[in-house]
């Protein structure tokens, strides 16, 4: 039985900084389906992340239509469907990695997921720098902190930016290894770029390409 398709959006148009990045666009994924989106440097995946998450906003006379398991929703509301891990953790460096971990967890009603988060991060052999600030931290331990806790959010739409790229292998791998298994037992679809081949991991990956402001499925 074929999945149902859990993300439609119908003529998206976007503009930045007066450069048209998409032009009616259509970009479609279903339950359970993990998409690889690929392009060019600058070709619009972070930007086409960032208005799925809320943190751009299209205009409403552009007529751009969103559908959740086929129910018309306004694009405003969209963001609360969609679990967004950026390629550069938003913390703060001023605070403890135990502070920015509360800070998370009251932020996005995550509480009742501290002892998995926990867990997490020393699976990702992050805990004993838990109490060190986080300026601090690498670019890999921040990708560990904020990965370890925002991969216990309950979004059916995960996005990754290019984060998996900051981690070594064997926290790659653990962190695939939940992926999968979220795959299997929820609803969860997931859209990665990526430069590294942690995608094999898989077992079906769509690939689609940015190409002339429009996403093309290879």
């Amino acid at each position: 039985m074929e999945n149902c398709i859990m993300l439609e959006i119908v003529n998206l148009n976007f503009s930045y900084e007066n450069k048209e990045v998409f032009h009616n666009a259509t970009f479609v994924i279903k339950e359970n389906e993990v998409v690889h989106l690929r392009g060019d440097n600058g070709v619009g995946k972070t930007t086409f992340y960032k208005i799925i998450s809320g943190i751009y906003n299209i205009e409403p006379h552009l007529s751009t239509e969103v559908y959740i398991n086929g129910e018309k929703i306004e694009m405003e509301n969209l963001k609360n469907y969609v679990n967004y891990l950026p390629s550069i953790p938003y913390l703060f460096d001023y605070l403890s990695g135990f502070e920015n971990i509360d800070y998370l967890l009251a932020l996005f009603d995550l509480e009742e997921s501290r002892d998995e988060v926990l867990d997490n991060i020393k699976k990702l052999d992050l805990f004993d720098s838990l109490d060190c600030e986080i300026f601090k931290y690498s670019l890999g331990m921040k990708a560990k902190l904020y990965i370890g806790v925002m991969i216990e959010r309950k979004c059916p739409i995960l996005i990754i930016d290019e984060l998996m790229s900051n981690l070594d292998k064997a926290s790659q791998n653990f962190i695939l290894e939940k992926l999968n298994r979220k795959l299997h037992e929820s609803n969860l679809s997931i859209v990665m770029s990526s430069h590294t081949s942690e995608f094999s991991s898989f077992e079906e990956i769509k690939q689609v390409r940015i190409v002339d402001k429009r996403f093309v499925q290879q």
